[in-house]
Protein backbone atom coordinates (compact mmCIF):
# COMPACT_ATOMS: atom_id res chain seq x y z
CA UNK A 1 0.00 0.00 0.00
CA UNK A 2 1.71 3.42 -0.99
CA UNK A 3 0.81 6.16 1.38
CA UNK A 4 0.40 9.12 -0.21
CA UNK A 5 -0.16 13.10 1.34
CA UNK A 6 -2.31 15.40 -0.47
CA UNK A 7 -0.93 18.72 0.64
CA UNK A 8 -2.83 21.16 -1.26
CA UNK A 9 -5.30 23.43 0.22
CA UNK A 10 -7.68 23.98 -2.41
CA UNK A 11 -8.67 20.32 -1.91
CA UNK A 12 -9.19 20.81 1.69
CA UNK A 13 -13.19 21.44 1.46
CA UNK A 14 -13.39 18.44 -0.94
CA UNK A 15 -12.43 14.82 1.27
CA UNK A 16 -14.05 13.08 -1.73
CA UNK A 17 -11.52 14.13 -3.93
CA UNK A 18 -9.31 11.67 -1.52
CA UNK A 19 -11.82 8.72 -2.14
CA UNK A 20 -12.21 9.50 -5.60
CA UNK A 21 -8.22 8.68 -6.17
CA UNK A 22 -7.90 5.81 -3.88
CA UNK A 23 -11.26 4.14 -6.29
CA UNK A 24 -9.63 4.71 -9.44
CA UNK A 25 -5.56 3.72 -8.03
CA UNK A 26 -5.93 1.21 -5.99
CA UNK A 27 -3.19 -0.02 -3.86
CA UNK A 28 -2.90 3.62 -2.78
CA UNK A 29 -4.10 5.36 0.71
CA UNK A 30 -4.55 9.22 0.07
CA UNK A 31 -4.38 11.45 3.62
CA UNK A 32 -4.71 15.32 4.16
CA UNK A 33 -2.03 17.45 6.08
CA UNK A 34 -2.11 16.40 9.53
CA UNK A 35 -3.52 12.70 8.91
CA UNK A 36 -0.13 11.00 8.28
CA UNK A 37 3.03 11.21 9.83
CA UNK A 38 6.18 12.41 7.95
CA UNK A 39 8.03 9.14 7.67
CA UNK A 40 4.99 7.43 6.91
CA UNK A 41 4.82 8.93 2.75
CA UNK A 42 6.04 7.57 0.23
CA UNK A 43 4.21 10.10 -2.67
CA UNK A 44 3.72 13.85 -1.97
CA UNK A 45 0.98 15.47 -3.89
CA UNK A 46 1.87 19.20 -3.83
CA UNK A 47 1.08 22.77 -4.72
CA UNK A 48 2.86 26.24 -4.67
CA UNK A 49 1.46 26.60 -1.01
CA UNK A 50 3.67 23.46 -0.02
CA UNK A 51 6.17 23.94 2.11
CA UNK A 52 8.28 21.09 3.54
CA UNK A 53 10.90 23.48 5.79
CA UNK A 54 11.26 21.97 8.38
CA UNK A 55 10.08 18.44 7.82
CA UNK A 56 11.27 15.23 7.03
CA UNK A 57 10.38 12.82 4.41
CA UNK A 58 12.71 9.59 4.76
CA UNK A 59 10.49 7.50 3.01
CA UNK A 60 9.38 9.89 0.23
CA UNK A 61 9.56 8.02 -3.38
CA UNK A 62 8.10 10.93 -5.67
CA UNK A 63 6.61 14.42 -5.78
CA UNK A 64 3.54 15.21 -7.90
CA UNK A 65 3.47 19.01 -8.34
CA UNK A 66 0.08 20.41 -9.31
CA UNK A 67 1.73 23.27 -10.39
CA UNK A 68 3.18 23.93 -14.16
CA UNK A 69 6.16 25.67 -12.38
CA UNK A 70 8.70 23.33 -9.88
CA UNK A 71 11.13 25.80 -8.87
CA UNK A 72 9.89 25.92 -5.16
CA UNK A 73 10.25 22.50 -5.14
CA UNK A 74 13.76 22.52 -6.30
CA UNK A 75 14.29 25.03 -3.42
CA UNK A 76 14.61 22.08 -1.17
CA UNK A 77 17.23 19.37 -0.46
CA UNK A 78 15.48 16.83 0.78
CA UNK A 79 13.19 16.32 -2.55
CA UNK A 80 16.92 15.99 -4.67
CA UNK A 81 16.92 12.05 -4.50
CA UNK A 82 13.45 11.28 -6.06
CA UNK A 83 11.85 11.52 -8.78
CA UNK A 84 9.40 15.21 -9.48
CA UNK A 85 6.46 15.03 -12.23
CA UNK A 86 4.20 17.62 -13.18
CA UNK A 87 1.06 16.82 -13.58
CA UNK A 88 -0.23 18.34 -16.76
CA UNK A 89 -3.79 18.22 -18.26
CA UNK A 90 -5.35 19.14 -21.17
CA UNK A 91 -6.85 22.20 -19.17
CA UNK A 92 -3.70 23.47 -18.38
CA UNK A 93 -3.39 24.85 -21.98
CA UNK A 94 -7.06 25.69 -22.58
CA UNK A 95 -7.07 27.97 -19.54
CA UNK A 96 -4.05 29.25 -20.59
CA UNK A 97 -4.68 29.83 -24.45
CA UNK A 98 -7.85 31.73 -23.54
CA UNK A 99 -6.03 33.78 -20.66
CA UNK A 100 -3.31 35.24 -23.04
CA UNK A 101 -5.84 35.30 -25.90
CA UNK A 102 -8.30 37.39 -23.94
CA UNK A 103 -5.51 39.72 -22.51
CA UNK A 104 -4.07 40.42 -26.17
CA UNK A 105 -7.68 40.93 -27.73
CA UNK A 106 -8.41 43.35 -24.86
CA UNK A 107 -5.45 45.36 -24.91
CA UNK A 108 -5.60 45.34 -28.37
CA UNK A 109 -9.20 47.06 -29.15
CA UNK A 110 -10.86 50.17 -27.65
CA UNK A 111 -11.92 48.02 -24.41
CA UNK A 112 -9.65 49.69 -21.94
CA UNK A 113 -10.77 52.54 -22.83
CA UNK A 114 -14.86 51.90 -23.25
CA UNK A 115 -14.16 50.55 -19.26
CA UNK A 116 -13.03 53.80 -18.50
CA UNK A 117 -15.81 55.35 -20.00
CA UNK A 118 -18.21 53.30 -18.17
CA UNK A 119 -16.96 54.20 -14.90
CA UNK A 120 -16.92 57.57 -15.62
CA UNK A 121 -20.64 57.07 -16.73
CA UNK A 122 -19.72 58.70 -20.57
CA UNK A 123 -20.71 57.50 -23.91
CA UNK A 124 -18.44 58.84 -26.35
CA UNK A 125 -16.92 57.69 -29.81
CA UNK A 126 -14.32 55.79 -29.66
CA UNK A 127 -11.61 55.51 -32.80
CA UNK A 128 -11.61 51.48 -34.31
CA UNK A 129 -8.14 49.58 -33.09
CA UNK A 130 -6.01 48.04 -35.38
CA UNK A 131 -7.17 44.68 -36.20
CA UNK A 132 -4.64 42.32 -33.54
CA UNK A 133 -4.38 40.13 -36.89
CA UNK A 134 -0.74 41.08 -38.52
CA UNK A 135 0.47 41.94 -35.39
CA UNK A 136 3.96 40.93 -33.67
CA UNK A 137 3.88 38.75 -30.47
CA UNK A 138 6.81 37.07 -28.43
CA UNK A 139 6.58 34.16 -26.93
CA UNK A 140 9.44 33.35 -24.38
CA UNK A 141 8.94 29.56 -23.68
CA UNK A 142 7.89 27.32 -25.86
CA UNK A 143 7.17 24.18 -23.75
CA UNK A 144 3.76 22.76 -22.90
CA UNK A 145 1.87 25.88 -22.24
CA UNK A 146 4.08 28.64 -24.39
CA UNK A 147 3.21 25.92 -26.98
CA UNK A 148 -0.31 26.20 -26.95
CA UNK A 149 -0.45 30.05 -26.53
CA UNK A 150 1.60 30.41 -29.43
CA UNK A 151 -0.67 28.27 -31.53
CA UNK A 152 -3.50 30.43 -30.47
CA UNK A 153 -1.90 33.67 -31.06
CA UNK A 154 -0.88 31.93 -34.48
CA UNK A 155 -4.49 31.35 -35.33
CA UNK A 156 -5.57 34.99 -34.63
CA UNK A 157 -3.60 35.81 -37.31
CA UNK A 158 -0.78 37.42 -34.84
CA UNK A 159 2.91 37.37 -36.18
CA UNK A 160 4.28 35.08 -33.58
CA UNK A 161 7.97 34.62 -32.23
CA UNK A 162 8.55 31.81 -29.98
CA UNK A 163 12.10 32.08 -28.03
CA UNK A 164 13.20 29.07 -25.98
CA UNK A 165 16.24 27.62 -24.68
CA UNK A 166 17.15 25.71 -27.95
CA UNK A 167 14.73 26.68 -30.98
CA UNK A 168 11.73 24.72 -31.20
CA UNK A 169 9.91 24.17 -34.40
CA UNK A 170 6.07 24.81 -34.26
CA UNK A 171 3.98 25.50 -37.20
CA UNK A 172 3.55 28.78 -38.33
CA UNK A 173 5.90 30.44 -35.55
CA UNK A 174 9.08 31.28 -36.00
CA UNK A 175 11.33 29.77 -33.64
CA UNK A 176 14.71 31.44 -31.95
CA UNK A 177 16.94 30.81 -29.09
CA UNK A 178 19.82 32.67 -27.53
CA UNK A 179 20.69 36.33 -25.99
CA UNK A 180 21.31 38.09 -29.42
CA UNK A 181 18.09 36.53 -31.22
CA UNK A 182 16.01 37.93 -27.73
CA UNK A 183 17.82 41.61 -28.13
CA UNK A 184 17.00 41.44 -32.03
CA UNK A 185 13.60 40.06 -31.44
CA UNK A 186 12.68 43.14 -28.42
CA UNK A 187 12.81 45.63 -30.58
CA UNK A 188 9.67 45.07 -32.87
CA UNK A 189 7.08 43.22 -30.49
CA UNK A 190 3.70 44.58 -29.81
CA UNK A 191 2.92 41.28 -27.38
CA UNK A 192 5.47 40.00 -25.09
CA UNK A 193 4.23 36.73 -23.68
CA UNK A 194 6.35 35.64 -20.53
CA UNK A 195 5.79 31.54 -19.97
CA UNK A 196 9.08 30.50 -19.08
CA UNK A 197 10.28 28.30 -16.07
CA UNK A 198 12.01 29.97 -13.36
CA UNK A 199 15.40 28.78 -13.67
CA UNK A 200 18.87 30.29 -12.78
CA UNK A 201 19.25 31.39 -16.62
CA UNK A 202 15.42 32.72 -17.13
CA UNK A 203 15.68 34.71 -13.47
CA UNK A 204 15.30 38.72 -13.89
CA UNK A 205 15.57 37.85 -17.65
CA UNK A 206 13.46 40.63 -17.89
CA UNK A 207 15.42 43.25 -16.90
CA UNK A 208 15.57 46.89 -17.24
CA UNK A 209 17.65 46.67 -20.08
CA UNK A 210 15.68 44.29 -22.08
CA UNK A 211 12.74 46.08 -20.98
CA UNK A 212 13.67 49.13 -22.71
CA UNK A 213 14.33 47.16 -26.15
CA UNK A 214 10.23 47.02 -25.97
CA UNK A 215 8.72 49.70 -28.44
CA UNK A 216 6.19 52.08 -26.36
CA UNK A 217 3.52 50.48 -27.92
CA UNK A 218 4.33 47.38 -26.29
CA UNK A 219 2.02 45.25 -23.77
CA UNK A 220 3.98 42.59 -21.52
CA UNK A 221 1.89 39.52 -20.20
CA UNK A 222 3.77 37.19 -17.70
CA UNK A 223 1.76 34.11 -16.50
CA UNK A 224 4.76 32.53 -15.31
CA UNK A 225 7.17 33.27 -12.64
CA UNK A 226 7.39 36.63 -11.02
CA UNK A 227 11.00 35.77 -10.82
CA UNK A 228 11.71 36.09 -14.31
CA UNK A 229 11.16 40.04 -14.48
CA UNK A 230 12.57 42.75 -12.67
CA UNK A 231 9.07 44.05 -11.83
CA UNK A 232 10.23 47.86 -10.31
CA UNK A 233 11.87 48.70 -13.81
CA UNK A 234 8.32 47.50 -15.27
CA UNK A 235 6.78 49.68 -12.87
CA UNK A 236 8.80 52.90 -13.61
CA UNK A 237 8.30 52.35 -17.59
CA UNK A 238 4.28 51.76 -17.03
CA UNK A 239 4.36 54.92 -14.42
CA UNK A 240 6.33 56.95 -17.14
CA UNK A 241 4.15 56.18 -20.06
CA UNK A 242 7.73 54.45 -21.91
CA UNK A 243 5.11 51.25 -21.79
CA UNK A 244 1.55 50.52 -23.43
CA UNK A 245 0.56 48.14 -20.88
CA UNK A 246 1.39 45.22 -18.83
CA UNK A 247 -0.48 42.11 -17.34
CA UNK A 248 0.71 40.13 -14.49
CA UNK A 249 -0.50 36.81 -13.32
CA UNK A 250 2.14 36.19 -10.98
CA UNK A 251 3.99 37.98 -7.65
CA UNK A 252 6.71 37.20 -5.35
CA UNK A 253 4.19 37.96 -2.35
CA UNK A 254 1.36 36.71 -2.53
CA UNK A 255 -1.46 37.80 -2.24
CA UNK A 256 -0.97 41.71 -2.35
CA UNK A 257 -1.08 43.64 0.45
CA UNK A 258 -4.26 45.76 0.06
CA UNK A 259 -1.98 48.93 0.56
CA UNK A 260 0.68 48.36 -1.93
CA UNK A 261 1.43 50.79 -4.55
CA UNK A 262 1.10 48.22 -7.47
CA UNK A 263 -2.97 48.42 -7.43
CA UNK A 264 -3.01 52.02 -9.14
CA UNK A 265 0.10 51.74 -11.16
CA UNK A 266 -1.14 53.46 -14.36
CA UNK A 267 -2.31 50.84 -17.19
CA UNK A 268 -1.38 47.94 -15.39
CA UNK A 269 -3.58 44.66 -14.85
CA UNK A 270 -3.28 42.35 -11.83
CA UNK A 271 -5.16 38.50 -11.64
CA UNK A 272 -4.46 36.38 -8.95
CA UNK A 273 -2.50 33.67 -10.25
CA UNK A 274 -5.41 32.03 -12.30
CA UNK A 275 -4.01 31.79 -15.78
CA UNK A 276 -4.37 28.06 -15.92
CA UNK A 277 -5.59 26.01 -12.99
CA UNK A 278 -7.88 23.16 -14.09
CA UNK A 279 -10.85 21.72 -12.68
CA UNK A 280 -10.34 18.84 -9.47
CA UNK A 281 -11.82 16.33 -12.42
CA UNK A 282 -8.98 17.39 -14.80
CA UNK A 283 -6.33 16.85 -11.55
CA UNK A 284 -7.71 13.41 -10.90
CA UNK A 285 -7.25 11.84 -14.26
CA UNK A 286 -3.54 13.35 -14.09
CA UNK A 287 -3.26 11.85 -10.63
CA UNK A 288 -4.51 8.99 -10.53
CA UNK A 289 -2.27 8.35 -14.06
CA UNK A 290 1.11 9.48 -12.34
CA UNK A 291 -0.16 7.00 -9.19
CA UNK A 292 -0.89 4.38 -11.89
CA UNK A 293 2.54 4.27 -13.15
CA UNK A 294 3.76 4.30 -9.71
CA UNK A 295 2.39 0.91 -8.81
CA UNK A 296 3.43 -0.68 -12.04
CA UNK A 297 6.87 0.47 -11.79
CA UNK A 298 6.42 2.44 -14.88
CA UNK A 299 8.59 5.96 -15.45
CA UNK A 300 6.91 8.85 -14.05
CA UNK A 301 4.79 10.73 -16.35
CA UNK A 302 5.88 14.38 -17.47
CA UNK A 303 9.06 14.02 -14.89
CA UNK A 304 11.24 16.63 -15.02
CA UNK A 305 15.03 17.73 -15.58
CA UNK A 306 16.64 18.62 -12.30
CA UNK A 307 19.72 19.83 -14.42
CA UNK A 308 17.29 22.06 -16.13
CA UNK A 309 14.67 23.03 -13.61
CA UNK A 310 11.73 22.14 -15.83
Amino acid sequence: MLNVLLSAPMFDTSPGFRSQIEEAAPGVRVAGEGDLADQDVDILIADDHTDPTGRRFPNLTAVLSLSAGVDQLLQHDQFGQVGISRLLTPEHQQSMRDYIAYHVLRANGPFRAAERQQRERRWDWLEPATPVAGKSALVLGTGFLGAAAAATLRDLGLAVTGWSRAARPLPGIASIAGEDALHDALGDTDFLICLLPLTAMTRNLLDTTRLRRLPGRAVLINASRAGCLDLPALVAMLRSGRLAGAVLDVLEGEPLAADSPLWTVPNLMLTPHCAAVPSAAAYLTAIVEALRAILAGRDLPNRIDKSQGY
